[in-house]
């Protein structure tokens, strides 16, 4: 009896080893995990995409949803909600498997619209589940996306400084021109705010940050600094801004004599009568605010009130402190040598002028 038993246990054995592998029963398992990294962020107007696993690619019948319910239901502007702004950033992309990120179809983080008195979260977050029509388990992650503001520019000024600067001279108007650093305009509003008190003389004007003539110091004698921050918004909410300096400053004094600034006293000394044919330098001219000084050199060189052209390079400036010089020669002849004198400061864009005669005879 027991051999029988023994037998019947056998071609059971056999029988499931000989079946064909359609008739198999196996276990699906789960779809692969997501594998994305929990924190995202991105600065406003920018695009990113984030890769999504191969398989997903490669199974048939895979499905992949986001989902943004874990948000405050907000009302952010007229006629659109949080979650469907963010449905219409945030998309997967089937054909690159990959979740596309738009960030100029949503706003920063953390920022308040004056428009509808509403208070965005500090983060987004953004829940992606996967569903397989072959029978596989669903998966599901989450991260959390960060959106921050916007850099603007200033065409005229360097980009390279944290905080860029200008400097102007007293009594004439600068202007400024916001660069939209390829941030969409449209729908969109630009404000100009003040590191202090405005004064009625920086005003913002057709895209512009006008300095008007009469900014700053009164007397127009001391440096004057103007912190500016022109801000972008969007239905209210702050989206782009850029802080920057605008610095006045009295026109230097530049030219050949003394000056003695604790007296505000002027000597000039810009003709001087030197021996012909003699080598011969003048003395450093004067220079006031010394920070302003930059490099010297001869613009023109003109006798008796016509061009004149140093073919013998006979004429030369210290590049460093403006001291004239002469070499001693036998083709100059008697008369007034007018040299216009040019300095190029090393701190601003200004460009200063000085004549200086030298009448040989």
């Amino acid at each position: 009896m027991l051999k029988r038993y023994n037998g019947l246990f056998l071609l059971a054995i056999l029988a499931i080893f000989s079946c064909n592998d359609d008739d198999q029963v196996t276990y699906n398992g789960y779809l692969p995990p997501i594998e994305l990294k929990d924190s995202v962020v991105v600065t406003y107007g920018e695009t990113l995409t984030l890769a999504l696993p191969t398989e997903y690619q490669e199974r048939e019948g895979t499905t992949l949803t986001l989902d943004f319910s874990s948000n405050d239901d907000l009302q952010v502007n007229s006629s659109e909600t949080l979650a469907n702004l963010l449905a219409e950033a945030i998309t997967i992309n089937t054909s690159e498997n990959s979740i596309l990120i738009d960030a100029s179809e949503i706003y920063p983080n953390n920022v308040y619209s004056e428009d509808s008195d509403v208070r965005l979260p500090e983060v987004y977050n953004v829940t992606v589940n996967a569903s397989s029509e072959a029978g596989l388990e669903a998966v599901q992650t989450s991260f959390v996306l960060r959106v921050n503001l916007a850099d603007l520019g200033i065409v005229e000024v360097s980009s390279a400084d944290e905080i860029p600067y200008d400097y102007a001279l007293y009594g004439t108007v600068a202007e400024y021109s916001i660069d939209y650093n390829g941030l969409e305009s449209e729908g969109t509003e630009l404000d100009l705010f003040f590191n202090g008190r405005p004064d009625g003389h920086v005003n913002l004007v057709e895209g512009k940050i006008v300095v008007d003539e009469d900014a700053g110091d009164e007397n127009k004698e001391s440096e004057w600094t103007y912190d500016l921050i022109p801000t972008l918004t969007k239905d209210g909410y702050m989206v782009a801004r850029k802080q920057f300096r605008v610095m006045l400053v009295p026109k230097p004094k530049f030219f050949y004599g003394s000056y003695y600034p604790d007296l505000d006293i002027t000597v000039i000394q810009n003709r001087l009568v030197m021996a012909l044919g003699n080598e011969y330098a003048t003395m450093i001219p004067a220079f006031y605010p010394e920070k302003y000084r930059g490099s010297f050199s001869i613009k023109s060189i003109s006798k008796d009130g016509n061009a004149f052209e140093d073919t013998e390079a006979l004429f030369s400036i210290d590049e460093e402190n403006g001291r004239v010089s002469v070499q001693g020669n036998t083709s100059l002849t008697a008369g007034e040598y007018t040299l216009v004198v040019e300095n190029e400061s090393s701190t601003t864009d200004f460009v200063l002028e000085a004549e200086l005669t030298l009448v040989m005879e």
